[in-house]
């Protein structure tokens, strides 16, 4: 809910319930997509896990059209434009060593869920699956906070950006594969 990337996106809601409702919506586009290329692990209504893998299958054109399509839907003209232009622009400064890495988009675990072990636990079973194919991951985060507990999952190399369209830094973090 404080994200910077997640409150740009939905800034011409007009209070905090439509801005719930609106989000609430955005992540059903992902939690719901037949992208092969989308992995999602979750707990319950408490937590997600959202990745995804590079590029791996021919022909996802439609999925990504439809992609953009519920974007727009959800998130509305200036919504998505946002969501856009910020993604270019973080996408840009991932370094190339990762264009074939797993990608964790999105982490989330409710606040009254917190500190018993979810997010760990959401990670798990796809940080194990990349390091049987011993395939690179990368998250970006604009919290702080965060950062010790992605270096206990393995994320232990990282770089400070800057976001200029938010005017915030944030951090891309990847993780080698794990002898398995």
């Amino acid at each position: 809910m404080h994200d910077p990337f997640y409150c740009a996106i939905v800034r011409s809601a007009k209070d905090e319930a439509e801005r719930t409702a609106i989000l609430s919506n955005y992540f059903t586009i992902p939690l719901s997509s037949k992208d092969p290329e989308t992995l999602c692990v979750v707990e319950g209504s408490n937590g997600a896990a959202i990745w995804k893998k590079p590029a791996l299958f021919e022909g996802t054109t439609h999925v990504k059209e439809a992609f953009q399509k519920n974007l727009y839907a959800t998130l509305g003209n200036d919504g998505a434009a946002t969501y856009t232009a910020i993604s270019k622009a973080m996408y840009e400064r991932v370094p190339a060593t990762l264009s074939r890495a797993w990608y964790l988009s999105i982490l989330a675990v409710k606040p009254e869920a917190q500190g018993r072990g979810m997010a760990a636990r959401l990670l798990q079973p796809t940080l194990a699956s990349a390091d049987q194919q011993n395939r690179l991951c990368y998250l970006e985060t604009f919290n702080s906070k965060s950062l010790p507990f992605y270096r206990r999952m393995g994320f232990n190399h990282a770089t400070e950006c800057y976001e200029p369209l938010l005017g915030r830094t944030y951090w891309i973090m990847w993780r080698e594969p794990q002898a398995y």
